[in-house]
Formats: C-alpha cells, sequence, structure tokens
C-alpha cells in the first residue's frame, strides 16, 4: 500500500510541475527530451528463449535502471551527449545487500549491468543499450563470492554461513521507450542468466513496466478449496480453517482508486497502457505490444 501511496504522490508532483510549466512557459517551444529511464523499480516479465529455466527458476522478477552522465573535458558540468545506463536485478541485488549487511567486502563483484544508453530517442521514441541499434554491449552483472562466516548463529545455535557463489547477467538489445509523456516506463530486451558454478545457462526475453505493482490477493478457502468471505471463516471450525491462498486481483492495476472496494488509491501506472494482472507472478504486466505507450 505505501509504495502505491507513494507513486501517486510522485505523480502528482509531477502534473503539479507539468501545469507549472504550461503556464509560465506557454510561449516557449518544448525542448526534445533525450533519453532517461524510470527512477521507479520495473517489474520484469521473462519469457524462456532457450537454456535451461530451472537455472534462475523466475517468471519474472524486479529491477532497477538508472542512467548517468559523463562529465564534460574539464569535468566541472555534465556531457548531455555521452550517457550510461546500469541494471540491476532483485535476484542480485539481494546477494550484494545481504553480503555487504553481513560485513563481507565485495570488491570488484557487481551486482548490476553497466555500459553506453543513446543520448536521444529516435524517430520511433525508442532509446538503446546493451548491442540494440548499433550500441556497445553493457558489461555484465558478475556476483563471483567466496564462502562468508557471518559470525552470528541462527535459532539453533548453528553458525550462519553465506555460501560461495558465482552468478551472472547479462543485459542485451534494450530498448526503452520514451517521450514527454512516457518517460521511459517501457523496456524490452533479452536476459541471459548464468550460475557459473552450477555449469547452466538460460537465455530469456524480458518486458519491463514500470512502476512495479503487485496485484497478488489474500484469500481463505473452505474445505472444498473454494474462496469463502471473512465471515464465513470467522465462524469457521478453526481446526479446518486453510492457509490463505493468493489470487489475482485485476483492480490493483487499475490507475483509478476504488475506495469503496478497499483500494484507497491507483496503481501509478500510465492509463494508457493495456496492463492486466499476471497470473503467474502476480504482478501488473502489458497485455498489448510494448514500446507503443501515447505521449
Amino acid at each position: 500500500m505505501k509504495h502505491r501511496i507513494h507513486n501517486v504522490l510522485v505523480g502528482a508532483m509531477g502534473l503539479a510541475s507539468a501545469a507549472f510549466f504550461a503556464f509560465s512557459g506557454a510561449s516557449c517551444s518544448q525542448p526534445t527530451i533525450q533519453c532517461i529511464a524510470s527512477h521507479f523499480a520495473f517489474f520484469a516479465k521473462y519469457e524462456l528463449v532457450s537454456g535451461d529455466e530451472a537455472c534462475l527458476g523466475l517468471k519474472g522478477e524486479e529491477i532497477g535502471m538508472s542512467t548517468y552522465l559523463a562529465p564534460n573535458a574539464d569535468k566541472t558540468l555534465a556531457n548531455y551527449d555521452d550517457r550510461s545506463i546500469a541494471i540491476q536485478s532483485t535476484t542480485l541485488g539481494e546477494i550484494a545487500r545481504a553480503r555487504e549487511g553481513a560485513g563481507y567486502d565485495l570488491g570488484k563483484d557487481k551486482a548490476y549491468a553497466f555500459g553506453k544508453y543513446t543520448t536521444a530517442p529516435d524517430a520511433n521514441n525508442i532509446c538503446y543499450a546493451g548491442g540494440a541499434n548499433g550500441t556497445a554491449a553493457l558489461a555484465s552483472a558478475d556476483m563471483n563470492v567466496e564462502e562468508f562466516d557471518t559470525g552470528e548463529v541462527d535459532e539453533m545455535g548453528n553458525p550462519v554461513i553465506l555460501p560461495a557463489m558465482h552468478l551472472q547477467q547479462e543485459w542485451r538489445n534494450v530498448k526503452v521507450y520514451v517521450t514527454a509523456g512516457v518517460p521511459g516506463t517501457q523496456a524490452v530486451g533479452e536476459m541471459v542468466f548464468r550460475d557459473v558454478m552450477a555449469g547452466c545457462e538460460a537465455t530469456y526475453k524480458f518486458i519491463g513496466l514500470s512502476p512495479s505493482v503487485y496485484c497478488g490477493k489474500d484469500v481463505h478457502t473452505d474445505d472444498d478449496n473454494n474462496p469463502e468471505t471473512p465471515s464465513d471463516n470467522d465462524d469457521a471450525d478453526p481446526a479446518k480453517k486453510d492457509t490463505p491462498m493468493v489470487v489475482p486481483e485485476p483492480l490493483y492495476c487499475d490507475p483509478k482508486a476504488h475506495p469503496d472496494l478497499g483500494i484507497e488509491v491507483g496503481s501509478g501506472i500510465n492509463p494508457d497502457f493495456p496492463v492486466a494482472c499476471d497470473p503467474e507472478t502476480l504482478h501488473c504486466t502489458l497485455t498489448g505490444d510494448p514500446l507503443t505507450g501515447r505521449p
């Protein structure tokens, strides 16, 4: 809920800013937008292309994208014609955070891919990275970490030891849709995941949507595995109560709030995007062709 509230507040501030510029600069021409990416997390839906799907074992995950400007020649200002992009998945990001939190020195290990990003959208409003449209490949995310004793013990008194692992993620042919109205909130491309120690690899296509919105809803079931109403469940025999079942709730993906149904804020997703609650990942995903958002 806090995540959705945050998205709505930021969206409101963006609208206020747009209104301010509309009134204060009505006689000025609109500057050409440059290549950016959403500052909110994307949810990337994966489609296996080749390899061992069990190597990663995910149908999708949250990823983050950040863009950077290189300094100019005397390093006093930013060079707006020289930009880069970083891409990091939840899988590698959580490993990095756990290691650093336990005192492990990551050294040269990187949880994110990094490389050149185009400066301005093309005629189709697309920005490129990772080999797409002639761009250079992104340096792969590469976490080659040793076994590490955290110095802590678990509830049973056993030492907590983080295992050795060597994981890589390569992001290829990345395309991001960028207009004034759709500021880098749709992305597509390919992702290659490797577990070097296990000797497996999987290649996926991905479609990313920002903000990432979880759309799972807990419901209780009766003895026949049919959903119960809360009042039914309260009256049920405690010994027969089932563990809540999570089901897709499409209304969580709706940009509009439904306070009468207990949904106090909208999803924050662009209302021009065709989306649905994906039953495999329980996240809002695009149902139509990506990269077709309207400005």
